[in-house]
C-alpha cells in the first residue's frame, strides 16, 4: 500500500545543516518524503523526470543538481548504477521504530536494497536505533552475518496458544475477544 503523508518534524527548521540547504535542495528533499513508492526502509526508484514534472518550472537538470546536493549533505544517498534513493535519515524520524510491523517490513526492504552504497549507509542508520534485529540486519547489510528473523517467545500461558491449523483471523479474533470488554446492548 502507498503512504497517504510524509512525517516532517517541525525540529528540521532548527536543523542548521538542512537550513544551509537551497531552496531547491529543500523542496526536493520534501518531495523524497512524500512520494507514494517510498518503503518503510527509506528506500525509492531514482525516477528523476517524474519529479520533475512535479512543478512546471522545474527541469530534470534542476533536480539532479538537488539531488547532487542533498547527496553531498548526506540528507540523500543516490545510486545511479542500482536506480535507487535512500533518505538517510527516515528509519528515524517517520517513526519506524515505534512500531514492530513496520519495522518488520522495513527490514525487508534494507534488505532487498542492491545498491552496496545505499547497503552501508542503511547499515548505518539501523544501528543508530539500538534496536537487537536491527543490528543483526545490519551485520547483514554489511555482510558480516546473515540475518533470520525469529518470532519472540510469549511468557503467557499456553492456554491462549493457537492451534496450528487455526487461521490467523482467528487467532486475532480469539486474542481481542479476550481482551478488549465489548459493551452491549442499548445505547449510552
Amino acid at each position: 500500500m502507498s503512504r497517504e503523508h510524509a512525517r516532517i518534524l517541525t525540529a528540521i527548521w532548527r536543523d542548521d545543516d538542512f537550513r544551509a540547504l537551497s531552496p531547491e535542495a529543500q523542496r526536493l528533499y520534501f518531495l523524497l518524503l512524500s512520494q507514494p513508492t517510498i518503503n518503510q526502509a527509506g528506500v525509492l526508484p531514482l525516477t528523476v523526470s517524474r519529479w520533475a514534472r512535479g512543478c512546471s518550472a522545474t527541469s530534470v537538470a534542476d533536480i539532479e543538481a538537488a539531488l547532487a546536493e542533498l547527496d553531498r549533505a548526506r540528507f540523500a544517498v543516490v545510486d545511479a548504477d542500482t536506480d535507487e534513493v535512500l533518505v538517510r535519515a527516515f528509519l528515524r524520524k517517520d517513526g519506524v521504530a515505534k512500531q514492530p510491523n513496520v519495522l518488520k517490513a522495513a527490514f525487508r526492504y534494507a534488505l532487498a536494497v542492491e545498491s552496496p552504497r545505499l547497503r552501508a549507509v542503511l547499515a548505518a542508520e539501523l544501528r543508530r536505533l539500538d534496536h537487537v534485529h536491527a543490528d543483526a540486519v545490519a551485520d547483514t547489510l554489511d555482510g558480516t552475518s546473515t540475518y533470520h528473523q525469529t518470532e519472540p517467545t510469549s511468557s503467557r500461558s499456553t492456554s491462549s496458544s493457537p492451534t496450528p491449523d487455526e487461521p490467523p483471523v482467528g487467532r486475532v479474533r480469539r486474542t481481542l475477544r479476550r481482551r478488549v470488554p465489548v459493551k452491549r446492548g442499548g445505547r449510552g
